[in-house]
């Protein structure tokens, strides 16, 4: 005991020192600890705030998080990654990108000759089929009027299309199955038609 209060006394000021070290220490970690939970805290509060936005959002989860939250969104890049056969954690980044395309601009549809339908018991009335159509940049539609009237013509006053893009950005694997590298490879997808996307990469001489 006595030694112990020798050695004490003969280095409390080393001591002194190492405590002060390792009280700042636990400080610090206490400190760096607060710090990752008020931003842990803000980026729920973001993911919440950014759910029930309608004009496009902004999530940022986790694995396990994205399992558990059901969104449009997060609906169609499941689907899409499972079709593709992607596993979840080698996804980084996922865009969905949303088109409504909409116009109530009245359209006469291009009418061609109409063809006289043969029914199979005589009838009074003739019956004729009139193939119609409309091509345009961003919508279109083909199909036929059956009327009894020949000069018969279909005018549209609504037309709409929806469609959805998605980009995932996926991490390759060291040597095609071996652990994720920081490498990533882009490929995206739609709801209809084909998607191109080409990049272009700015270098300063």
């Amino acid at each position: 005991m006595i030694a112990i209060i020798a050695f004490i006394t003969k280095n409390i000021k080393l001591l002194l020192i190492g405590g002060f070290v390792v009280l700042i220490l636990i400080i610090a970690g206490q400190c760096k600890k607060n710090i990752a939970l008020r931003k842990e805290n803000a980026r729920q509060a973001t993911n919440l705030e950014q759910v029930t936005k309608k004009d496009g959002s902004e999530l940022t989860l986790t694995v396990d998080e994205f399992k558990h939250i059901n969104t449009p969104v997060t609906q169609k890049v499941d689907s899409i990654r499972k079709v593709a056969k992607v596993p979840l954690r080698a996804i980084r980044n996922a865009e969905v990108t949303s088109i409504t395309y909409r116009d109530t601009v009245a359209v006469e549809a291009k009418r061609d000759r109409p063809v006289e339908i043969k029914p199979l018991v005589a009838m009074s009335v003739k019956y004729y089929a009139i193939p119609v159509s409309i091509d345009e940049q961003c919508w279109g539609m083909k199909g036929m009027i059956l009327t009894s009237d020949s000069s018969a013509r279909l005018k549209v006053t609504s037309r709409t299309a929806i469609n959805s893009i998605q980009r995932l950005e996926i991490g390759k694997r060291f040597l095609g199955f071996l652990w994720f590298t920081k490498k990533s490879t882009f490929k995206a997808y739609t709801d209809c038609g084909e998607v191109k996307i080409d990049k272009i990469k700015f270098i300063k001489k």
